[in-house]
């Protein structure tokens, strides 16, 4: 966990405190950024602010909480892994965690009410349209209660009998059972989970 000086007042200063704790280069952060080297330069000096939309993005890329770097306020190092992507099978690709030298696949912030189970994916693929988008990053927690509690046609990550899967929730016809059908993907009939997680929200996220 990085350290950073209590006392970092100003929005230019904490961008230039963590670009070098990250040890990058004012160009790295205008590539990453789409901007010239000039631009980086008067953020950090206080001549010109990054437009508001560009500030979660900047963040989580030198990998610092979105709310610190545009208020100074809370934990700068309240940011997540995100640790697996939804691909355009709808199935879920945890790849990342299987090898630990493998850096993560960027960072996401970090829900006030995360759990110590909870975990960060990212939308790979337009499959899941209208709901959720390309590169769109979601929260999800893992459900340790009775499924039967769950919202009918909630949209969960589910593991059944074969690959961990996105589908949204239907009760089966059977005690036990639910269908997972969605996003014109075939529909898994009956099926007895074994495992299951709500996507609970949608969280400002930047890719590696």
């Amino acid at each position: 966990m990085r350290t950073f000086r209590a006392m970092t007042t100003t929005l230019g200063k904490r961008i230039r405190e963590a670009r070098e704790a990250l040890k990058l280069s004012q160009q790295a952060v205008a590539v990453r950024m789409e901007v010239d080297r000039a631009a980086v330069s008067n953020w950090e000096r206080d001549v010109n602010i990054p437009r508001y939309r560009r500030i979660p993005r900047l963040a989580l890329f030198l990998r610092v909480a979105p709310e610190w770097l545009e208020r100074g306020s809370g934990d700068p190092n309240a940011i997540v892994p995100i640790i697996g992507q939804i691909m355009r099978d709808l199935t879920v690709d945890f790849s990342q965690i299987d090898d630990e030298a493998a850096p993560p696949l960027g960072f996401a912030g970090r829900p006030d009410n995360r759990g110590p189970d909870d975990f960060t994916l990212v939308v790979a693929t337009d499959q899941l349209r209208p709901r959720f988008r390309n590169g769109d990053v979601l929260h999800c927690v893992p459900y340790a209660g009775d499924p039967d509690q769950l919202t009918d046609v909630e949209c969960v990550i589910a593991l059944v009998d074969g690959p961990v899967v996105v589908r949204d929730l239907h009760e089966g016809g059977a005690p036990g059972t639910y269908t997972l059908t969605a996003f014109g993907a075939a529909p898994i009939l009956n099926a007895r989970i074994r495992w299951i997680a709500r996507i609970a929200s949608i969280v400002p996220g930047e890719r590696a």
